[in-house]
């Protein structure tokens, strides 16, 4: 069933990179600007009024293509590598491009990428069976967000490059067009699917993980179970609840084209029942998510666009109605997460800048000595500014702690979920058990009824024996035999 999906206005160019989310109501592609293809700048979509526009033009002999976008919400930054083997960084205050520095990565086509927590990830690509990070933020612009990795926070100069913390032993040279997914909620990175172009079983079906909350000396991608078919080049999206993963088209082995809907938990890490609502397209197709669950399904080839909320494609529990509430304080507790972590990257940002603001001033005073009144000046300064700096860290502090209370609130209601998950599994055990033992009543009853027409038969082969011997008796004394 494919009638569920609202078309929508298609994308003004037929290829373009993966989609990515700017605001509730606004994503953003980049189309390719190639030989065989002409684009003017990157687009934006509006989802309230279903119209595209061009956001950031590119600059003039621009080209890319067969590219991967990701979008560093806090600094308003995009990063875009495509086959020409260089991240560019485009500023979406000032709508400028710039190569980044020390930026060359030759990958090949189809890499993915995300943005977490002020380190770029860049995975794969047709030439590429690594997994690379670099660190974006510097000391000057606040220090890198908080990742939980103090040993990364250490600034030295290989921190500021494209390093590998990972290879793909089992790929041959890489894989193009795999899903790469960010669960915040469990600081997990999945990896599902992708195109093996140099081996023999040229469609990946393997699901990996890759823990974030660990030591950093301690992560490696692991594989946690296999898609329910090979599949590259499909869409896919994480629910706002960060509870499914869901694909939708796609390549298969042969080349044969993807029309069903497959529904990863992330939980149990195990594909689950889906609806019987299949993908508008099938082939190469693109996808991206909203806060309200609402699914966006681009066909690569034509740009034609459709929509659909994710609850329509997974099966609704009994437990639905709850199921919702949990999912909408979740998302709530996110949102306010989220602002609480801009928050505290802006008080980073301006503690820095104070206390090198200090440090020039404490240089300023040893330099100062014999003059009187400039030392008193520097003094002065110096105690206003470390009274700012005290202000600034207890700020953060503060900010640290309510970060802390919205991450337990989150985790609660991700263990409210669980629960309910769990009276679900114990509904099912229990319906499962009264089947069996209806079976096993139904069974004793058959048996039951079989004894009594055995009995019933006994019965009457004796009245039948019995009327035979007064037949006998009786012709026994009409010949005179008896008396």
């Amino acid at each position: 069933m494919t009638d569920q999906w609202t078309s929508l206005t298609k994308c003004p160019h037929p290829r373009f990179s993966n989609a990515v989310f700017l605001s509730a109501d606004e994503f953003v592609v980049a189309p390719y600007n190639y030989d065989k293809q002409k684009a003017d700048g990157i687009l934006k979509y509006n989802v309230s009024t279903n119209k595209w526009s061009t956001l950031v033009k590119y600059p003039k002999n621009f080209q890319i293509s067969n590219c991967t976008l990701s979008v560093d919400d806090n600094e308003r930054k995009l990063y875009l590598l495509g086959v020409e083997s260089m991240v560019y960084c485009v500023d979406l205050d000032t709508n400028k491009f710039h190569k980044l520095p020390k930026g060359d990565l030759e990958v090949g086509v189809n890499a993915s990428s995300l943005f977490i927590d002020g380190r770029l990830h860049i995975l794969g690509g047709s030439r590429c069976r690594q997994h690379f990070v670099r660190k974006i933020y510097t000391e000057e612009t606040g220090g890198s967000a908080s990742s939980g990795d103090d040993d990364e926070d250490k600034k030295t100069a290989a921190d500021y490059e494209f390093r590998a913390v990972f290879e793909f032993e089992e790929w041959a040279k890489g894989v193009q067009n795999c899903a790469l997914i960010y669960v915040r909620s469990r600081h997990q990175l999945i990896l599902m699917g992708g195109y093996h172009q140099y081996c023999e079983h040229q469609y990946a079906d393997i699901v990996w993980t890759y823990d974030l909350s660990v030591a950093k000396k301690h992560r490696k991608w692991v594989k946690r179970c296999k898609m329910p078919e090979r599949a590259c080049y499909f869409g896919y999206a994480l629910t706002s609840d960060e509870r499914y993963v869901i694909a939708m088209g796609g390549y298969s082995t042969a080349r044969k084209q993807i029309k069903k809907t497959y529904v990863l938990d992330v939980e149990s890490m195990k594909f689950v029942k889906s609806t019987n609502v299949s993908s508008p397209a099938s082939g190469s197709v693109r996808g991206t998510i909203d806060d309200d669950n609402n699914i966006y399904l681009f066909k690569h080839d034509n740009g034609a666009l459709w929509k659909i909320n994710a609850s329509k494609l997974i099966q609704r529990s009994v437990h639905a109605d709850d199921d919702n509430y949990a999912n909408a304080l979740v998302r709530k507790y996110k949102k306010l997460l989220k602002a609480a972590e801009m928050e505290n990257r802006q008080l980073k940002i301006q503690l820095s800048k104070q206390k090198q603001v200090n440090e020039q001033l404490v240089t300023q005073k040893r330099r100062s000595k014999t003059d009187n009144k400039a030392v008193e000046a520097a003094s002065a300064d110096s105690k206003k500014a470390l009274k700012r700096v005290s202000e600034l860290e207890q700020a953060t502090q503060e900010q640290q702690t309510e970060i802390r209370r919205l991450e337990e609130k989150v985790n609660k209601q991700e263990r409210y979920i669980n629960e309910l998950e769990g009276e679900k599994m114990m509904v099912k055990n229990t319906s499962l058990q009264q089947k069996l033992k209806i079976r096993e009543l139904k069974s004793r009853l058959g048996e039951l009824e079989d004894d009594a027409d055995q009995l019933d038969s006994i019965e009457s082969f004796l009245a039948k024996q019995a009327q035979l011997s007064k037949q006998q008796d009786l012709a026994l004394q009409e010949a005179g035999v008896i008396n």
